[in-house]
């Protein structure tokens, strides 16, 4: 590569890595942020399952703005809409400012980058060993981020505050800004008739409330309502009714229809469509698709779990779990960088499947690990297991997926890859919270029922708490709020919720695992080798 050539990559580089930098920095800080911004874990998994929910909507659409505009015209404004967002994240005094700034900025922001990026590539680098090496060092640093963001997010979080990894990032931001005159702009090849206005409201509502509808029952349950549905003051559904997680999902999913018919009637028109969703007729498209989804979700649901897991169960502070994350953090490293190397000796069919099944096992190790009390160096197996995983995925999804399809279909391919990691992140994060509130509540239900500590009154108020508001919080958090009891009855509660909660993570980690399964079936149709990916 010539020096512009690699200016160019440093830039798209550091861009890559504080986008997914961000995917993985606030986990190991969820303790800090509920204190720091007077709000609950519940606020800030809405936070983290918001931040990849906005990225998800809003992919497809900033791929055909890029279209439009200019690739090169999209990162440069997704940049700066970023930057804005890192500042005000950084200056967050409330969960209102993180939503807005780090959730809906940064989300829109990255939705414009992600897919111009991929494109930018393409444009700025011939096709041969320099386009690969490209793809592969943004890939590779891609990883790095996810895998240091952990180990950053510890060390100024304990050491300094986690605002600063933010305020890094608006650095970054004003140097890719300052030095982007020299990025080549790719050519749109193909005529545009205007912008889907209506199928970026049905798709982003539909995606939006689809993962809404999930979140809603930690809260209200899957199928029955545990307490009224309120919204601005009126009852929408009371006790013992349907879930709003049916009701809102089934909602999401006639928006999605919609948009599935919208999408065909103005292919049908020659109208202005957001995406050609003819594009998953490619069947390594799909296969990629759902490999994708499920592999970010469960990345997504391990990661929020894990910390809660270290924060919360096992106490440690953002550096101790950042640190226990290392042999994770390390292996993606190791892995991704590694991935040229395993292609020449695997086909890349056999190296996402035995990632994936690492990834499965890992989590699984994991879940029977949570249940038996561990130190974090107990952990460092499965994670690392987990890890490396996730690494061998990653080295060989994207870029298989991109060379499948022609290069004037590789921005529209790269936002609906990036829209369906995004949708698997959020929905990752939203089920395991699901999945934790639901274990808790019927663990903790049976080991009410079971105890001889309680009366018949105290047993009742009990069942009442853990139904009607069922919180996932440290044995020191409950003690405050149970000053008011004996001290022999608020050791037995606390003892009650300490093994319900180890429970209900330890059981998270493993269903997790379960419905992830689901992505192997995703594989079958991956090439073995990127010659045969090529159209």
């Amino acid at each position: 590569m010539n020096k512009i050539e690699k200016k160019i990559l440093i830039m798209l580089a550091l861009a890559q890595f504080i986008l997914t930098l961000d995917s993985t920095v606030m986990n190991v800080s969820i303790s800090t942020l509920v204190v720091d911004l007077h709000t609950t874990v519940s606020g800030i998994q809405l936070a983290i399952t918001f931040y990849t929910l906005v990225m998800a909507a809003f992919m497809i659409p900033g791929a055909k703005i890029g279209d439009i505009i200019g690739r090169k015209k999209a990162f440069i404004v997704g940049t700066a809409i970023y930057g804005v967002g890192s500042l005000i994240t950084a200056l967050s005094p409330n969960l209102g400012f993180l939503l807005f700034g780090w959730s809906l900025l940064e989300g829109l922001g990255a939705a414009l980058m992600i897919p111009a990026m991929l494109s930018l590539i393409a444009s700025n680098y011939p096709s041969g060993a320099k386009r690969v090496k490209a793809f592969a060092t943004v890939a590779a640093i891609g990883a790095i981020g996810a895998a240091v963001g952990p180990i950053v997010g510890g060390v100024l979080t304990t050491y300094a505050t986690w605002r600063l990894a933010f305020l890094g990032e608006v650095l970054v931001v004003i140097y890719v800004l300052a030095r982007g005159g020299i990025i080549k702009d790719s050519i749109v090849k193909i005529k545009h008739k205007g912008f889907d206005y209506l199928g970026t409201i049905l798709s982003a509502s539909g995606l939006g409330l689809l993962v809404l509808s999930i979140l809603q029952a930690s809260t209200y349950g899957l199928i029955t309502s545990r307490k009224p549905f309120v919204v601005n003051g009126k009852e929408i559904l009371s006790a013992g009714d349907i879930s709003p997680t049916i009701l809102l999902g089934a909602i999401s999913l006639a928006l999605l229809a919609l948009f599935a018919l919208w999408q065909s009637r103005q292919k049908r028109k020659d109208g202005a469509q957001l995406v050609d969703l003819g594009i998953l007729k490619n069947k390594i498209v799909r296969s990629g698709v759902a490999t994708i989804f499920f592999q970010l979700l469960l990345l997504g649901g391990v990661m929020y779990g894990i910390s809660l897991y270290l924060q919360i169960e096992l106490g440690y502070n953002a550096m101790q779990t950042g640190l226990t994350m290392l042999p994770l953090s390390a292996m993606i490293l190791v892995l991704a960088s590694r991935g040229d190397v395993m292609a020449t000796k695997f086909s890349t069919r056999k190296i996402v499947r035995v990632g994936f099944m690492g990834m499965l096992l890992g989590a699984v190790i994991l879940g029977i690990q949570a249940n038996h009390n561990p130190s974090g160096i107990s952990l460092i197996p499965c994670l690392a297991l987990f890890g490396a995983g996730m690494g061998m995925i990653a080295s060989q999804l994207q870029n298989v997926v991109q060379n499948s399809v022609e290069e004037s279909a590789s921005a529209e391919t790269s936002g609906l890859m990036a829209t369906f990691q995004y949708l698997g992140q959020s929905f990752g994060t939203a089920i395991s919270g699901v999945l934790i509130i639901g274990s808790f509540i019927t663990v903790g239900t049976k080991l009410i029922d079971s105890s001889t500590s309680f009366s018949a009154s105290e047993k009742d108020q009990l069942y009442s708490a853990v139904e009607s508001n069922p919180q996932i919080v440290s044995n020191s958090e409950l003690e405050q709020s149970l000053a008011h009891v004996s001290q022999e009855t608020a050791d037995d509660v606390v003892d009650l919720n300490a093994e319900a909660r180890k429970s209900a993570l330890s059981h998270m980690f493993i269903l997790l695992a379960a419905i992830s399964i689901l992505g192997l079936l995703g594989t079958k149709n991956l090439p073995s080798t990127l010659a045969e990916a090529k159209r």
